[in-house]
């Protein structure tokens, strides 16, 4: 929308990652990077929500490393987000604003070689936000809750070393893209996975 073009002028720095999510009604898209008035001795961050109507929310809470990965529950209106140095935050929105606090995990998951790069993940059918960890699949709810997913799909993959660079949850197929490996399918109705 031309409400996002012209913060991209005003509210951030240079080069912002933009992340969408288009499992809500209209589609939300997050904005995240250096703020404009960061400066190199008082770095800080700006992290806000559009949907197509424009500002949907912002984040209030300093924040103060890129998010690389977030979910937007519209129906209890919580968001979860991961930041780069792996913390999980999370927050209830209350009019434009969201009020976010650090949950005690930490996740160690795959950089795609950019600091503060958005990774990839999808959202499942539960709400959850899911990531490829180093060497797991992490589940986590928009209430912080952290879940290794030791089952399902997971025995069949756990043993790659390869670095999934795209998802995407198709019904109830979820499609994961690598750089070296090719293109594999999950069918989460029975947990098997094809490469493609």
């Amino acid at each position: 929308t031309t409400k996002v073009v012209s913060d991209l002028n005003s509210t951030f720095s240079t080069y912002p990652w933009l992340i969408a999510q288009d499992t809500t009604a209209g589609g939300i898209v997050l904005v995240t990077g250096l703020a404009a008035d960061s400066t190199s001795n008082n770095i800080k961050y700006s992290h806000v929500l559009y949907d197509s109507s424009g500002i949907f929310a912002t984040i209030t809470t300093p924040i103060n490393n890129p998010i690389v990965a977030f979910a937007y529950d519209e129906n209890s209106t919580k968001l979860v987000a991961i930041t780069s140095d792996g913390k999980v935050y999370g927050g209830t929105k209350s009019g434009t604003t969201f009020s976010m606090a650090a949950g005690d995990t930490t996740l160690s998951f795959l950089p795609n070689g950019i600091t503060g790069k958005p990774i990839p993940s999808f959202i499942d059918s539960t709400g959850n936000l899911v990531i490829q960890g180093s060497s797991l699949f992490y589940s986590i709810s928009p209430t912080k809750v952290v879940t290794q997913i030791q089952d399902s799909y997971a025995p069949s993959l756990r043993s790659s070393t390869f670095k999934i660079t795209s998802m995407i949850l198709d019904g109830t197929d979820f499609y994961g893209g690598t750089a070296k490996n090719g293109i594999f399918k999950v069918d989460l109705t029975d947990d098997s996975v094809d490469w493609l």
